[in-house]
């Protein structure tokens, strides 16, 4: 039965994603820019980046222009923009008549290059391509899309962060977000220093969770996937819920477990939960 869902959560998400990205760049006027692409920040307040097979490595550089660089790609693809007001949409797709075409040189990659000076909202939806932030970045609002790519960020700051996946892992080094909702269906999800409100959800992925200060609000769920928190000194209160997983709590954990005044909230079906502290 889990197996059954697990397969029609991953057609939904496919399709919904391709829905997405196609309802993007219907329009007739998008610019095909060749290999590469370069556009002062300006007025830019959204930025939306959409593949289906690209790899976005996305890096913050001094400059003022926000440059992107195909990597790998074959004669058949392209990058495309548009801008509407204050957001501009960049996709890299692939020419509609694709005769015998093969690319050996691997997955295609697009290097994008922002100006530190760019602190609005930035959304990157793929399908079958990972999604790295390779530096420290600072935003007002990240959206990050895949089906079967892994999401990678090394350290963020923003107001808000979601970041879903089908098959694809979640891996978040030090973040400090006042929100942040996580979700995905197989992959795990990882984030190693956390500051700030957190929701999480799974079917049969993994969750880690450290948390670098006193935790606030914090809400994750999964069917099968273990969940293993690691919470400041203190006395965190915490509420737990599993139909057949076990509860394993550190010996020197000083918090409440399901008394009190909840601050986190963990629930699984038969996955596991693990509880440590710092």
């Amino acid at each position: 039965m889990k197996k059954l869902l697990g397969i029609f959560l991953i057609i939904v998400g496919l399709g919904f994603l391709i829905v997405t990205i196609t309802s993007w760049f219907t329009a007739s006027n998008t610019v095909n820019q060749g290999k590469d692409f370069s556009q002062e920040v300006g007025s830019i307040e959204k930025l939306e980046l959409a593949s289906t097979s690209t790899d976005w490595y996305i890096e913050t550089t001094n400059s003022d222009e926000i440059v992107i660089k195909l990597i790998n790609a074959d004669n058949q693809m392209d990058i495309h923009s548009l801008q509407r007001g204050n957001t501009l949409k960049v996709e890299v797709k692939e020419r509609k008549f694709k005769w015998l075409s093969f690319n050996f040189k691997g997955q295609t990659k697009a290097v994008v290059q922002l100006p530190v000076e760019y602190k609005n909202h930035l959304a990157i939806n793929a399908i079958s391509g990972n999604i790295g932030i390779e530096n420290e970045m600072l935003a007002q609002s990240l959206t990050l899309k895949s089906v079967s790519g892994d999401i990678r960020a090394e350290k963020l700051e923003s107001s808000k962060v979601n970041a879903s996946t089908t098959s694809g892992d979640l891996m978040f080094g030090e973040m400090d977000v006042r929100e942040s909702q996580f979700n995905t269906v197989s992959g795990n999800l990882s984030v190693s220093q956390l500051k700030g409100e957190i929701e999480g959800e799974s079917v049969s992925g993994n969750m880690t969770i450290e948390f670098s200060e006193e935790n606030q609000r914090t809400k994750l769920k999964s069917v099968s996937g273990d969940v293993t928190v690691a919470l400041q000194t203190g006395n965190p209160e915490v509420k737990v819920k599993s139909v057949s997983g076990k509860l394993l709590v550190a010996p020197n954990f000083t918090g409440k477990i399901n008394e009190g005044s909840v601050g986190i909230e963990i629930e699984t079906v038969s996955g596991d939960i693990q509880i440590t502290q710092k």
